[in-house]
């Protein structure tokens, strides 16, 4: 039974894939089959041997499926998760991902077939808000109202937004055709020209210098830079301050939430609100604490809403940018493509 689900399984994730239909191959006799077999020529088989053992390592290393609402919601999100599945691109990227398993031996554990579909599930995996999650942005929404027991949600004398963007070097990876960064600059942009007029707003980068070569890793570790500083948001002196830099090196979180907080040290929580939006597709990479340094900033003075976006990261990604957001007592969300975003 377990074998017809994960055969399945596979046939559905190929249909989703495919956009032009093919001859059905015969069935192997001796293999229960979830992917067509490829046969490579010698110039292929050293890059289809490792593609194999990343395959492999990366099911024996799957999450264990949800076993009740708790596993649910604590559950990351998978590389095809969330509407993003239905592009052309991703289509055709998970096509590919089935295509590399091997044949799942008729002999095969019920341990081996379990993994099996605990990494096909783990592909798809949705990210389901935790309810305290759903009651912090319920408050965001429901800003200015002075019943809210979080008074940093009450509506005070001056508005101050931060956002502190990656710049690193895997923010030139594209989604959908647009490099993230791309992406990234854009929603920015819609989001400032939306708040309000009189907010003062602030643009910190890092990782925009050097690059992402250990050679050059003490000077890109060091790269965070205010490049719009603490002014009503212009169009176009915004638009330039972002033409100015492209990704490129490494991800110094810590640090630059450290410099936020100094940032926005002169503006104490009585009579400001201060917004902090961090928006990174990668862990921490200079050994810095950016779970310490974003619980210093929320314990501040400042005591800003501090939201936290997870920009197409991975698991280990997602696990960090949780954390950094649970320790500043703020929000977190996993993005995938530009719609999501814009949201």
């Amino acid at each position: 039974m377990k074998r017809f689900f994960l055969v399945l399984a596979a046939g559905f994730f190929l249909m989703g894939g495919c956009s032009n239909k093919e001859e059905p191959k015969k069935a192997d006799t001796n293999a229960v089959q979830v992917s067509k077999e490829q046969s490579p020529d010698k110039k292929t088989t050293e890059s289809a041997e490792a593609s194999t053992s990343i395959i492999e390592k990366e099911i024996t290393e799957a999450p264990q499926i949800p076993k009740n609402i708790n596993d649910l919601i604590n559950q990351y999100a998978g590389p095809f998760s969330g509407d993003g599945v239905y592009s052309n691109t991703l289509k055709a990227d998970l096509e590919k991902k089935i295509q590399e398993f091997k044949p799942v031996p008729k002999d095969a554990s019920e341990q081996d077939l379990d993994q099996l579909f605990n990494y096909m599930y783990s592909l798809v995996a949705e990210d389901y808000p935790d309810p305290e999650t759903i009651i912090k942005k319920w408050q965001l929404y429901s800003f200015g109202n002075p019943n809210l027991p979080d008074d940093r949600y009450h509506f005070k004398e001056n508005n101050h937004i931060e956002i502190i963007l990656d710049a690193s070097g895997s923010m030139a990876a594209k989604v959908n055709g647009k490099s993230k960064m791309e992406l990234a600059k854009e929603a920015i942009n819609h989001f400032l020209a939306a708040a309000p007029k009189d907010a003062k707003v602030s643009l910190r980068v890092y990782g925009h210098e050097g690059s992402n070569t250990d050679t050059d890793k003490k000077l890109s570790c060091s790269s965070t830079e205010l490049i719009y500083g603490s002014k009503v948001y212009n169009q176009n002196e915004f638009g330039d301050a972002l033409a100015k830099f492209q990704p490129t090196g490494w991800t110094p979180i810590a640090d630059s939430l450290k410099k936020a907080k100094e940032d926005l040290a002169p503006f104490d929580s009585k009579t400001n609100t201060n917004l902090v939006f961090l928006v990174s597709d990668g862990i921490e990479t200079c050994g810095g604490n950016p779970v310490s340094a974003a619980k210093q900033l929320a314990e501040s003075k400042i005591a800003p809403i501090v939201n936290v976006i997870g920009f197409d990261v991975d698991e280990e990604g997602q696990k960090q940018m949780r954390e950094v957001a649970d320790a500043a007592d703020g929000i977190y969300t996993t993005v995938n493509n530009q719609k999501e975003l814009l949201q």
